[in-house]
């Protein structure tokens, strides 16, 4: 009933989160634009910053995906690239609907999300490994097959439904969401591969929810997402953690609660700007 395909294809047209889209309009009105600004609200977005590193890599001589973070698309493209981005960003968005449910939904996402980006941030305070340079656009994309299946029941879920006459079907169809949400992380990978990311960016998606040992990049995202956990919880997500996670990474619990603290102090202080 539900076809692959159709959420990829969305996937490739991942359109930025309503609130980065917001705080983009806010940062152009400025008479003296803040390009650090601009620079943060499209790293703390998913589909910005794959849009950001496919257009990087495209256009780099190196190796293909040889770009793995905002820092550095940006410069390899520029600043004006940056800007002339969110300035299309603003200019799409006022033109889509108004979907207030489903910006709910999408700004959960997006704290849990920024929360992990966070915690890759800070976790060189409590650790002695060298954290991997892709690791904060890893953590940052993590959930990105959530993100595909909302865009895309968003506007299937209907149809869907009216295609599923008897309860039989119905009862068909909510297995079937329910599988692909369970497998999200699989579909996360396969979404970044298709937009040509680094393939340990893709990996790391694939495995943020059990990190194959020795694996550091894996295991520093599984760490950051176990933090997002505590500082943003998604509604309905159980929680999958490795309790050893943080040890094999050399950060105590103290260093834990640490990192968990100082994650909700910062995802709060850029929670405040995005409003």
């Amino acid at each position: 009933m539900i076809e692959l395909t159709q959420i990829f294809n969305q996937a490739h047209r991942l359109a930025p989160f309503p609130v980065t889209a917001s705080r983009l309009s806010a940062l152009l009105a400025q008479k003296d634009l803040a390009l650090g600004d601009l620079l943060e609200a499209v790293s703390f977005d998913q589909a910005l910053t794959a849009q950001l590193l496919r257009a990087a890599n495209a256009a780099s001589d190196a190796e293909r995906s040889s770009v793995r973070t905002v820092a550095d698309a940006v410069a390899a493209l520029g600043m004006d690239e940056l800007v002339a981005m969110a300035t299309r960003v603003t200019q799409r968005s006022q033109n889509q609907p108004d979907a207030s449910e489903m910006e709910a939904q999408e700004r959960q996402l997006w704290r849990h999300s920024v929360a992990a980006a966070l915690a890759v941030e800070g976790l060189h305070r409590f650790t002695a490994l060298e954290v991997p340079r892709e690791a904060a656009t890893a953590a940052l994309l993590h959930d990105v097959g959530k993100l595909a299946l909302l865009r895309f029941f968003s506007q299937q879920m209907g149809a869907l439904l009216q295609q599923a006459e008897t309860p039989q079907a119905l009862a068909k169809l909510e297995s079937e969401v329910a599988m692909l949400f369970d497998h999200h992380a699989d579909l996360g990978a396969v979404i970044v591969r298709g937009w040509g990311l680094a393939p340990s960016i893709a990996r790391a998606v694939q495995f943020h929810l059990q990190p194959p040992p020795d694996d550091t990049l894996c295991e520093v995202v599984h760490l950051a997402h176990q933090v997002a956990q505590v500082c943003a919880p998604e509604k309905g997500d159980q929680p999958q953690s490795s309790p050893e996670a943080p040890s094999r990474l050399g950060v105590t619990q103290q260093g834990l609660l640490q990192l968990c603290l100082s994650v909700s102090t910062r995802l709060e202080q850029v929670a405040r700007r995005w409003r």
